[in-house]
């Protein structure tokens, strides 16, 4: 199992929540039914329930895109009546960090 770090922006708050999961999907569907609503203003259980109900044939059409120039990091939008959730979904494993970090070049001034 992996774990997802899920980071959400809506309306003007940022909403953190992780969960293991074996694939980016069934994390996604974890995080949707674990949603907690009284924490996210203008999130009802109704939107929740819309949310749990639209998500497999949402994501089988719009799949979560994966961010340029990263590694197990993506994307992907939730439409509310209430406005528009942007999703980022961090993948975290064991890997050697010094694979994945690249020096930071300083332009010349």
């Amino acid at each position: 199992m992996n774990l997802y770090t899920f980071i959400m922006d809506f309306r003007g708050g940022t909403y953190i929540d992780q969960y293991f999961a074996n694939s980016i999907n069934e994390g996604i569907k974890t995080w949707a039914l674990n949603l907690n609503t009284k924490e996210i203003q203008y999130v009802g259980t109704k939107t929740k329930e819309y949310l749990i109900c639209e998500l497999p044939e949402y994501l089988s059409e719009f799949p979560p895109l994966q961010i340029d120039k990263t590694k197990n990091v993506w994307t992907f939008d939730s439409y509310f009546k209430t406005g528009t959730a942007n999703i980022h979904i961090i993948k975290t494993e064991k890997t050697n960090i010094n694979t994945i970090i690249k020096p930071i070049e300083t332009p010349n001034i």
